[in-house]
């Protein structure tokens, strides 16, 4: 009697009981009894775990042989993740998942849920993925895997301050980072790391965040600043008449923060300031951002009008027209106006009679000062006989003529008909006489 294995079919994966043994037999005297090691009394035996399997076989006669059949089956079938790239920047694809796969029967079949086939997957966003790994055998086995991503990064602008007074650096930029993985670096176009800038001036920012995966995030500010504020003197007028308070300063403010304020040196708090003295005048100008300006405008005035006397004449003769006055004027803001009281116009005036002389010297400006002269004159010369002698006895030269002279200038000068130059004249002869006299100032 012969017993053989007709077929047999090993388990197809881990653990299965897909196995089959078909035998046959022959010679012998059937019938045939079959006794196998797992307790079957069947010729066949079907799903059929992996071992060895031993078969009785006994024919009529009691005759017997025996059969040995050893079943295998795959190594498990294991799929494990061995590495997984997880995002590092937010939103960004370059996530991947590494396998690897052992046991089952080659070649592998690969199913991932985003459609892909390869064993191997890259550029993927963040989620979670799951691979089926099917053997040739038909067996599958499942892995999940997730892909992870930091925190939205996010670098955002909080205030960017305007400057207060233009060209000063007191601006201050604010930003809000968070997300992303830390520590983060800060590298700004002005060339600082800070988060945030301080005492900068008026300008474009641009600040580059990265965090420590080197994903970057760009936030931009503009700090501001108000015009500059200027001022400036647009007209100073200077005082018409020395000593007087007309003189005045007009500015001009503009650009920075209206509001202005004002501050003089002599206490006014106006724009522009009127009625003023002569003098150097301060102000600050104040915006309302506290910025200030500063002027200084000098208000000036003629020099004092003075009029005097250069020289003058006096009357030479009682009653005549001799006298002048000439003057000098200095100061003040020529040509020079004048008014006498005797209707002249001129600077200097000529022959006037005696008398009180007063002028009103004007100038340019209409600034005025009053001179009065009086043109004197000798009292009026008086001359009268205050005695004559006469001759007693004929022929003699015993006569006598005494007289007194009064007013005009001293000395006199005396100029009788007989020569003589004496005031009164003494023995003389008979005879009529005269006398021209003569003051200091030739009048006669």
């Amino acid at each position: 009697m012969a017993v053989n294995l007709a077929k047999f079919s090993n388990i197809q994966y881990y653990g299965g009981k897909n196995g089959l043994i078909d035998i046959e037999t022959s010679g012998g005297i059937p019938p045939y009894k079959y006794k196998w090691s797992n307790g079957s009394d069947k010729q066949d035996l079907n799903a059929l775990d992996a071992g060895n399997y031993l078969v009785r076989v006994t024919d009529a006669t009691g005759c017997a042989k025996i059969l040995s059949v050893t079943l295998s089956q795959p190594k498990p079938l294991v799929v494990q993740i061995d590495a997984i790239k997880n995002i590092n920047c937010t939103g960004a694809k370059n996530g991947e998942i590494s396998v690897s796969v052992v046991g089952g029967v080659a070649p592998y079949q690969y199913q991932w849920s985003n459609g892909q086939t390869q064993e191997d997957i890259s550029s993927l966003p963040a989620g979670k993925y799951s691979l089926l790994v099917t053997d040739a055998n038909g067996y599958s086995q499942k892995v999940e895997g997730s892909i992870s991503e930091p925190a939205v990064f996010k670098a955002q602008l909080v205030s960017a301050s305007e400057i207060t007074c233009s060209g000063q650096s007191t601006g201050m930029i604010d930003v809000k980072v968070e997300g992303g993985v830390t520590p983060y670096r800060y590298r700004w176009s002005n060339g600082l790391v800070s988060q945030d800038l301080v005492n900068v001036p008026a300008g474009e920012y641009t600040l580059k965040v990265s965090d420590a995966n080197l994903c970057e995030q760009t936030v931009t500010a503009s700090v501001k600043q108000p015009g500059a504020l200027e001022a400036s003197v647009s007209n100073v007028s200077a005082v018409k008449c020395f000593g007087e308070n007309t003189g005045s300063v007009d500015i001009t403010v503009s650009g920075g923060t209206a509001p202005y304020k004002y501050k003089w040196n002599n206490n006014l708090e106006t724009e522009d300031i009127k009625g003023v003295k002569a003098g150097t005048y301060n102000v600050t100008i104040t915006d309302s951002k506290s910025c200030s300006q500063q002027l200084s405008a000098t208000v000036n005035e003629p020099a004092s009008l003075i009029t005097k006397e250069e020289a003058s004449k006096g009357i030479d003769c009682n009653g005549n027209n001799s006298g002048a006055i000439s003057l000098t004027v200095a100061g003040g803001v020529a040509p020079y106006q004048f008014a006498w009281s005797n209707g002249s116009t001129t600077k200097d005036i000529t022959g006037l009679k005696a008398g009180t002389y007063n002028v009103k010297v004007s100038d340019a400006n209409g600034c005025s000062k009053t001179f009065a002269k009086a043109i004197t004159e000798p009292a009026k010369l008086v001359k009268k006989v205050d005695e004559i002698k006469n001759i007693i006895c004929f022929g003699d030269a015993k006569g006598a003529i005494n007289i007194s002279v009064n007013g005009g200038a001293l000395p006199y000068r005396y100029n009788w008909s007989n020569g003589a130059i004496s005031q009164d004249i003494v023995d003389v002869k008979a005879g009529k006489y005269s006398v021209t006299i003569k003051d200091a100032n030739g009048c006669i």
